[in-house]
């Protein structure tokens, strides 16, 4: 018993020296990165492995190492215990084919011991701000920037309007105003490959996704080694304005020098060519009758209801014999204000000071106001033309197409609105016997040919003649003025009978009103002595608005429908204007079909039935009065 309790004894001693011994002493707390020696590591694109040597005397566990991070970065171990020695952590890094990314790893041991470290690598598509026009256009997103990359068309270089619009394999977006585009404005051309950085937007009045006022961050030129050779007809039918493409031709038409426009002509046909990048080199070279071989892109210009070549270079020319134009001896001046003031100076007589009364617009021609700055002005300013050489002719009529508004009444505007002559050194006089629009509006007609023969073989100057008061100022627009030896043809005046009923179209008279045709889809319709006029939308792409107060307008592939109690034997159309009046197609109805007058601004119809329906072949036929014949 004695021994026993010595052995007992004995191993109570052991275990209590053993419980006092002291742990071994790892210092302070700590976790700490020992390397790297930087926080934050940049890992290359095809991915990378490396180690990480952590100092860590308390427990630590990795943070931030998610699924999301850990689909791509490998680490190994994620957690160890308190140690003495350095820890070594093995992180590998796969390879990145999407965006940028980064990751926010932090090796934590507790509250005031961890040591944190931030992942970074690029990525195949950069940082998620390069995406396809597409998915810009679904994101609609109004606060972010984006890249967009494609190639570009309908570029256009003006003072009031610069930009264009960028196209990729997914879709086409417009963008307006860049904010360095003058950079770039000279080099720009179409087809060729640009990236821009903005922000969406929607441009309400035209219906119209935006990227507007972005940053043009490359631009790569396009490659003319392999253009593609086609005919006139077949630019038009490919209808591609974000491809240049070859065209070798005739010049013909009426040959502008100073943009050094004209119309060129194959054997297919022909097409405006606006004007030429190259110009300086061709302007006095060039006459109607020269061969050309250029290069350019297809635009259609709704307002001319006109296919054009636009962005254009003469590659070369070789000298003709003349004489190629349709009719090249008819036109001894013209000048298109569409494109610009050209050699035209103004002459400001009376004009506050630093206000402008003329200026050019792009889609109006040349226009001139006195109501400035939100007031009605007395002004006098004058569109003087450059010397034009008419001593080679023995005739000479001048013709304009213009607009009037705002003025107090249709006689007002004929005498505040003025064409003067003169002989060089002469003394100015009035040109007589000039149209103008019968209601103030927005809607251009031909003035007709005014007779200004007795100024035949000399040289003479042309001046546009703008007056307004203080009691009302009124606009004046003019898109060209041609002078031509060709003398004009009789008024033409359709020869109308007693018993014809004559609308003149108003939004009142007819009482227009909002309609659906089973056949021809959504528009309006309106109706007199027992006729209705309807004109639906129908095949076109833009829908049937509702009547201004002197017209309707029937849009390219929409419908004009006419129904009578009676059988209608013949509708005159009365146009606005010589490019809103051209043939329609007959869809329903007897009868020999419609024919044209532009020169009268008259679409005629003969024939022999109670509906009558026709389809729109141009890009805006604007009607303002309709004359039938019933039996």
């Amino acid at each position: 018993m004695k021994i026993r309790h010595l052995f007992s004894a004995a191993l109570a001693s052991a275990l209590l020296i053993a419980g006092c011994t002291k742990p071994v002493d790892l210092g302070p707390a700590e976790v700490s990165i020992l390397s790297p020696e930087e926080s934050s590591i940049e890992v290359p694109m095809e991915g990378k492995e490396f180690t990480v040597t952590l100092k860590a005397t308390i427990d630590w566990a990795l943070q931030g190492y998610d699924t999301e991070v850990s689909s791509w970065i490998l680490v190994t171990p994620e957690s160890g215990k308190a140690a003495a020695e350095e820890q070594v952590i093995t992180v590998k890094v796969l390879a990145n084919d999407d965006i940028d990314r980064s990751a926010d790893l932090v090796f934590y041991g507790n509250v005031l011991c961890k040591a944190p470290l931030t992942i970074t690598q690029k990525g195949a598509k950069g940082d998620g701000s390069n995406i396809s026009i597409a998915e810009f256009l679904t994101r609609k997103d109004t606060e972010k920037e984006y890249i967009l990359t494609g190639v570009i068309g309908d570029i256009s270089k003006g003072e009031k309007y610069w930009g264009f619009s960028l196209k990729d394999e997914t879709g086409v977006v417009s963008c307006p105003f860049p904010e360095n585009f003058t950079e770039y404005s000279a080099s720009l051309h179409t087809g060729d490959q640009v990236s821009i950085k903005g922000k969406y937007s929607y441009y309400e009045s035209k219906q119209q996704d935006q990227c507007a006022n972005g940053l043009i961050q490359s631009h790569t030129p396009a490659s003319i080694e392999n253009i593609q050779t086609v005919t006139v007809a077949q630019l038009i039918e490919k209808a591609d304005p974000f491809s240049v493409y070859r065209m070798v031709g005739e010049v013909s038409g009426t040959f502008n020098a100073t943009y050094c426009s004209f119309d060129l002509k194959d054997e297919t046909g022909s097409i405006y060519v606006y004007s030429v990048n190259n110009a300086s080199e061709y302007s006095s070279k060039l006459k109607v009758g020269d061969k050309v071989t250029l290069r350019g892109a297809y635009k259609y210009f709704a307002d001319k209801s006109q296919h054009e070549v636009v962005d254009c270079t003469i590659e070369s020319y070789e000298e003709g014999q003349g004489g190629g134009g349709d009719t090249p001896s008819d036109n001894l001046y013209s000048i298109d204000f569409l494109a610009g003031q050209g050699d035209f100076t103004i002459d400001n007589k009376t004009v506050p000071e630093g206000a402008s009364v003329w200026s050019y617009d792009s889609k109006y021609g040349m226009k001139a106001s006195g109501y400035i700055n939100g007031a009605n002005c007395d002004t006098e300013a004058w569109l003087v033309s450059p010397v034009i050489d008419l001593s080679n002719a023995s005739k000479a009529y001048l013709t304009i197409e213009h607009c009037t508004n705002f003025f107090t009444d249709v006689a007002t505007a004929a005498q505040q609105a003025v064409v003067m002559i003169k002989s060089e050194g002469g003394e100015w006089t009035k040109v007589d016997g000039l149209k103008y629009p019968e209601t103030l509006s927005w809607s251009f007609i031909s003035s007709g040919a005014a007779d200004i023969c007795s100024f035949a073989g000399k040289k003479v100057q042309i001046a546009f003649v703008y007056k307004s008061t203080s009691a009302k100022a009124g606009t004046w627009e003019v898109k060209n003025l041609t002078i031509s030896d060709k003398e004009p043809e009789g008024p033409g005046t359709p020869d109308i009978p007693d018993n014809a009923i004559t609308w003149t179209i108003t939004p009142e008279a007819q009482g227009w009103e909002a309609a659906s045709d089973a056949t021809y889809g959504e528009g309006f319709k309106g109706s007199v002595d027992g006729i209705t006029v309807g004109y639906y939308k129908y095949k076109s792409t833009s829908n049937a608005l509702a009547p201004s107060s002197d017209h309707f307008r029937v849009y390219k592939s929409s419908a004009l429908k006419i129904e009578s109690d009676k059988t209608i034997t013949r509708v005159i159309l009365y146009c606005t204007a010589s490019d809103k009046c051209a043939n329609l197609t007959v869809l329903e109805g007897d009868g020999n079909g419609f024919t044209a007058n532009t020169a009268n601004l008259t679409i005629e119809w003969t024939g022999s039935a109670k509906t009558i329906v026709a389809q729109a072949s141009v890009a805006q036929v604007r009607i303002n009065k309709i004359v039938f014949v019933c039996e």
